[in-house]
């Protein structure tokens, strides 16, 4: 294993070394390539109470560390971004061993300009569901160490498929984008199907769209005033069954809690039922220059459901959050709450789970900084596996097959160092 992942590292350094040679075209429409990345090492204490083992628990990861080259080549705009450590690059396991492509690849798409239109674009490739503020914000953007829990349970990530999206305005974006439902970088399979209803994804934003990307939020003003935007997005899919499963059923990363089996009594039940998935959501983001820097207020809220015929699951999800940076220094709050309805079934029930999150930034140098955040989690579900410990659900939500099941105040404390090149 330690071969293959070394054999896939050389191949990557050799590409991005052969990259330069792309850059040297001299016409207006070729742009780059920029060859850019960030890392972000964290630290993480956690309280629990656990009968069986320590609880304060300490542990420092690697969950984010990327690279990307994007550019302009014959007027057709490019990006490929690669995530090389953490969860992000885990392969997931089947029964029958190791299994899909390599899990480093997170953004790889062309924007096609759209003929006779000015500012439509087609994307082709792999990219980022167009679906709510907090997963659409860039991971080098967010002002926290992590996104909330409304994020964990009805968060959607990338995919691969297709895209139009427009900016009919200086003050409208829109995007239709159809993917595959499965999740990203999926490896060929040729198996029999039988057709659902394309996972379509459309999303309307009103507000200032200069120098942003809708598919990248960043909370940021585009100029030297206020800006308010506002965004809508709505998600639909009627899942595909496809030789011994379906689409959803093995959605092959950063699958949000709603659609895991152990959650969800109906997705994966036998014979299998082609369900359909609907997530809507609306979210507003206010941005206001101060004289030393600028305060950003923003909220979501989100509303996702599963059901086939022999039943259905949902969670409805909010959070809103503030922050003020400085030139040095940043403070930020964070509040969020998900509501389950049915989702983790009669052991879960029905109490909300919280969480209140405050944070701390501070600025080395333009292009590193440090970020403190703590949150309490309150009512949060954990699992309890006897002379072993406790999972937080959260965290560990395929660990909600333990015999034991109860509500807990959890306490976090989480620090990372953001370094971006």
């Amino acid at each position: 294993m330690r071969t293959r992942r070394l054999s896939w590292l050389l191949v990557l350094v050799a590409l991005l070394w052969t990259v330069p040679a792309f850059g040297q075209e001299t016409d207006d429409e070729n742009e780059g390539p920029e060859i850019h990345g960030f890392l972000r090492p964290d630290w993480l204490m956690q309280k629990v109470d656990d009968p069986f083992r320590e609880s304060l628990r300490v542990f420092h990861f690697l969950t984010r560390s990327r690279l990307y080259v994007q550019g302009t080549y014959e007027g057709i705009r490019y990006r490929v971004e690669l995530g090389l450590t953490g969860p992000e690059a885990e392969i997931p396991v089947s029964r029958s061993g190791f299994w899909g492509m390599p899990q480093i690849l997170q953004d790889f798409y062309a924007d096609i300009p759209f003929p006779g239109l000015e500012k439509v674009y087609v994307r082709l490739g792999q990219f980022k569901v167009p679906a709510g503020l907090e997963g659409l914000t860039y991971s080098a953007e967010m002002p926290f160490v992590d996104r909330s829990i409304v994020h964990d349970f009805l968060g959607l990530m990338r995919d691969y498929g297709g895209a139009l999206h427009a900016y009919p305005g200086e003050n409208v974006s829109l995007v239709l984008a159809v993917q595959s439902g499965l999740g990203r970088s999926i490896p060929n399979r040729y198996l029999p199907e039988e057709f659902g209803f394309p996972f379509l994804t459309a999303r309307l934003q009103l507000g200032p769209n200069r120098g942003h990307d809708l598919f990248r939020l960043a909370p940021r003003l585009a100029g030297e005033t206020a800006e308010v935007r506002i965004g809508a997005n709505l998600t639909y899919h009627r899942d595909v069954v496809a030789g011994h499963s379906t689409a959803l059923n093995v959605w092959n990363k950063e699958k949000p809690i709603l659609l895991q089996g152990g959650w969800n009594a109906f997705v994966g039940q036998r014979p299998l039922e082609a369900g359909t998935l609907l997530i809507a959501g609306a979210d507003v983001s206010m941005g206001f220059p101060t004289e030393d820097g600028q305060l950003w207020l923003q909220g979501q809220v989100t509303h996702g459901q599963y059901e086939n015929d022999y039943g259905d699951v949902a969670a409805t999800a909010f959070f809103a959050q503030g922050t003020y940076d400085l030139a040095q220094v940043g403070f930020g709050l964070r509040y969020a709450l998900v509501s389950l309805d049915n989702l983790g079934g009669d052991r879960m029930g029905r109490r909300v789970i919280q969480e209140v999150t405050p944070m701390l930034t501070y600025r080395l140098r333009n292009n590193v900084k440090i970020i403190l955040d703590g949150d309490i989690l309150l009512d949060a579900p954990v699992a309890v596996e006897k002379d072993v410990g406790v999972y937080v659900l959260t965290d560990q939500p395929d660990q909600i097959g333990q015999e034991t099941i109860e509500r807990q105040d959890v306490f976090n404390f989480r620090a990372a160092v953001q370094v971006g090149f």
